[in-house]
């Protein structure tokens, strides 16, 4: 009889701490979104959670024009050459993290700290070729877009290079 009645105990106690929850979470809601300015009341409710990211991503990337000489068809990014460069096939994030910043330092007109950076992406990326011309460029577009077709809203050149062309 015992037992029963320390089960009955925990039940009773489930069936009122939902309905008391329940009741608790809405007055806050509706509390807090009273007396804030703000559409949502975080955590209690936040229902548009993804509706303030932008469309729209700039991304720096290296486009390569020519490797050991040979002219490549069209300027082609480096990730889609794994045929010359090994760390393309591999898509390590240390070069695209590299290339964001060389192309802020470029953009800031800082030049040793972009010098240095493009000793190592030469050094660490590139160096799978002896001779490598290549071009560093941001590009702004809709990732949706570019995912199904390829469009690019715009592209800014920020330099053409050659390896080799710094002191090492």
């Amino acid at each position: 009889m015992m037992r029963t009645k320390g089960k009955l105990a925990g039940y009773r106690r489930i069936v009122v701490t939902i309905p008391v929850f329940l009741a608790c979470y809405t007055f806050v809601a509706m509390l807090g979104s009273g007396l804030s300015s703000r559409a949502e009341f975080f955590p209690v409710f936040s229902w548009s959670l993804f509706t303030y990211v932008s469309d729209t991503r700039v991304l720096c990337e290296l486009d390569v024009i020519s490797v050991d000489g040979e002219e490549l068809p069209a300027p082609t990014q480096f990730y889609d050459l794994p045929e010359y460069f090994p760390a393309a096939l591999s898509r390590d994030i240390r070069l695209l993290k590299t290339l964001q910043r060389a192309c802020v330092a470029r953009i800031e007109g800082n030049e040793a700290e972009f010098d240095a950076l493009r000793r190592v992406i030469e050094n660490s990326f590139l160096s799978a070729r002896r001779n490598v011309r290549y071009k560093l460029l941001t590009r702004t577009y809709n990732p949706i877009d570019r995912w199904r077709d390829g469009t690019v809203m715009s592209t800014k050149l920020l330099g053409e290079f050659q390896t080799g062309a710094l002191t090492r």
